[in-house]
């Protein structure tokens, strides 16, 4: 079985190049659709937008070490361009949750919540 987000973009080529440089290997891009691979997962990006949809999507990443992909993020979005709604942004460093797992918290350019998670051992 293989399962696959489809996640929403308000601007696609700046969505696309922040995943790019966010570490997604670009798979397939078409006009409205791009895949991405990050380790053993995939995601579409779609040329789709609608905010309240945007505004409620989430995706959740697994890591060995959130704080190195904490600090790659902020390297990322150093010089990334911001847009009206201050999008891309990362929401603070990383913290334990209560189930566990620490995370750090970041926006895409149209607002798709991303959370960067390490497990404890």
């Amino acid at each position: 079985m293989d399962v696959k987000a489809f996640v929403p973009a308000e601007d696609f080529e700046l969505s696309k190049r922040f995943y790019t440089l966010l570490g997604c290997k670009l798979q397939h891009d078409s006009d409205k659709l791009a895949v991405f691979e990050l380790g053993q997962s995939r995601f579409y990006l779609q040329d789709f937008y609608v905010r309240e949809f945007a505004e409620q999507y989430m995706l959740h990443v697994s890591v060995e070490d959130v704080e190195s992909w904490y600090q790659h993020a902020v390297n990322v979005l150093a010089d990334f361009p911001v847009n009206k709604s201050d999008l891309p942004r990362v929401l603070g460093p990383p913290k334990l949750e209560p189930y566990g797992a620490t995370v750090c918290y970041l926006l895409d350019p149209t607002g798709v919540l991303i959370h960067i998670a390490q497990f404890g051992d």
